[in-house]
């Protein structure tokens, strides 16, 4: 029951993102990424990857106390503290 809404709400927002195309981004960066709502949107993402729609790098953003709980989670290519985040490293 409380799961739900926040799958929804990341449901609604991978799914606009598809339909978008990405805007033919290579990579996408999911701030809060140990978040559940975050964390579903990784999910579905890697989902629509799976299925080959499409070939993006999912980074995830997040403190530096939810950095191991975020990789543990597997959904991430890349999980980055935002003390140490620096752009151009990211979309590497």
């Amino acid at each position: 029951m409380l799961y739900r809404p926040l799958f929804w709400t990341a449901f609604w927002c991978e799914d606009w993102l598809h339909a978008s195309s990405f805007w033919g981004a290579s990579h996408i960066i999911i701030s809060s990424a140990s978040a559940k709502t975050a964390f579903c949107l990784a999910y579905l993402l890697g989902k629509r990857r799976r299925t080959g729609f499409t070939s993006l790098k999912i980074v995830g953003l997040t403190s530096r106390r939810n950095v191991s709980f975020t990789r543990g989670l597997q959904l991430y290519d890349d999980v980055v503290e935002y003390d140490n985040f620096e752009a151009s490293r990211a979309l590497q």
